[in-house]
């Protein structure tokens, strides 16, 4: 579940388009028009339909959630709007200010019964408030083109309609974007669900953050034999447990239901599995078997390890370096992308990542024990305070 980043960028330059071509042929020409009989400045009145705006759709879109949530059968964890709402904590729901993950709010479920609940009226419903209010606000704009016949003054209520519009459908227009943005959007949840076998995997993955916001032990995840790109990130959580167990071979059996999906996955998360397995195959009593198991990767392969776009790259460009090209200087270069690498991390898979890379690194000191390799991110000292007058 990466965050793509030319879809983000895709994202803000659209609603930035839809805002311009909104003041340029939908305000402005009523300001020209009936500026001078606007109760208030229009700017002033512009700014006070973007605040609503911002306000109605912020509130709608979470309502929308909220209401999907109960349609299909889940549990409301918690439901923030700009950092203010409740979360449940200890099993009761705290009022506070909270950090969120998405644009204007934020509302996470756990399912009821991961077989049965199904988020579509999460995704569908706050669409269909919108269209609601769309249809409110177009009503009020006819309504206006009316009475401005008799007193000019109503103009007011044409550019705030236009604006709250407008509002509605930039926020709308992230949400409902089909690619996973700065956040998980319904656009991304109603392209995961467009395949069947990813709805149960995603309860699961709510059952997970569930628990471990909880302070709980998650409970254990099935492996999945229909292997999408979503599964195989779940089969590849699955994996990491088994490691952390010490099954290396039930881990690889694992990652190597993604590596012979005939179809489904995507290259890209055929390479991360590939990645996955010869980081496991060469940092452990394999590593002969791992460099053969190397030889057989394609230039794009190689490629796509060395633009160090994961942490699983990351990690297998370390122990490349290492056992392949006995390279430390290498070895210091993707160490010293692991902090960033980490932040960009799905936060299921972080704390496993940070153990596989800890695990990496004191392997690659055993092989190469008077290499001088940089400390990880969380091994730094931090630096003595000066003394004063110093």
């Amino acid at each position: 579940m990466k965050r793509n980043d030319f879809a983000v960028f895709l994202v803000y330059v659209a609603m930035f388009a839809l805002a311009l071509l909104v003041g340029l042929f939908g305000i402005q020409p009523i300001v020209r028009s009936y500026g001078d009989s606007l109760p208030i400045h229009f700017i002033a009145l512009v700014i006070l339909a973007l605040v609503a705006g911002v306000l109605l759709n912020a509130v709608l879109l979470e309502l929308g959630h909220l209401a999907g949530a109960k349609v299909g059968h889940y549990k409301v964890r918690s439901f923030i709007l700009f950092g203010i709402g409740v979360r449940k904590k200890e099993g009761k729901f705290r009022f506070g200010l909270y950090s969120y993950d998405g644009l204007t709010g934020e509302t996470k479920v756990a399912p009821e019964d991961v077989e049965k609940s199904t988020l579509g009226a999460y995704v569908f419903l706050p669409i269909l408030f919108y269209v609601v209010e769309a249809i409110v606000m177009m009503v009020f704009n006819a309504l206006a083109d009316g009475w401005i016949k008799t007193d000019a003054s109503w103009a007011w209520l044409k550019i705030f309609s236009i604006t709250m519009i407008s509002v509605g459908g930039m926020i709308y227009l992230y949400d409902i974007f089909p690619a996973r943005l700065d956040s998980i959007n319904d656009g991304f949840l109603f392209s995961l669900f467009s395949h069947s076998g990813n709805r149960v995997a995603y309860n699961h993955l709510l059952v997970q953050e569930a628990a471990k916001e909880a302070g709980e032990v998650p409970p254990e995840l099935p492996v999945f034999e229909e292997i999408t790109d979503f599964t195989a990130s779940l089969n590849l959580l699955r994996a990491y447990r088994e490691i952390a167990k010490g099954d290396f071979d039930g881990a690889a059996k694992i990652i190597d239901l993604t590596l012979n999906a005939e179809r489904g996955p995507s290259k890209a998360t055929v390479r991360e599995a590939k990645c996955i397995k010869l980081a496991l195959l060469l940092a452990s009593s394999k590593t002969t078997v791992g460099k053969h198991f190397y030889e057989e990767f394609t230039d794009d392969d190689r490629r796509y390890i060395s633009n160090l776009s994961s942490m699983p790259t990351c990690r297998c460009y370390m122990l490349i370096a290492a056992c392949v090209e006995d390279s430390e200087s290498e070895v210091n270069y993707a160490i010293d992308k692991v902090e960033k690498l980490l932040k960009n991390t799905d936060e299921v898979f972080r704390e496993s990542e940070k153990a596989l890379v800890a695990h990496d690194k004191a392997f690659i000191l055993k092989v190469h024990p008077t290499w001088d390799l940089f400390p990880l991110p969380w091994e730094e000292e931090p630096e003595e305070e000066t003394k004063e007058g110093e």
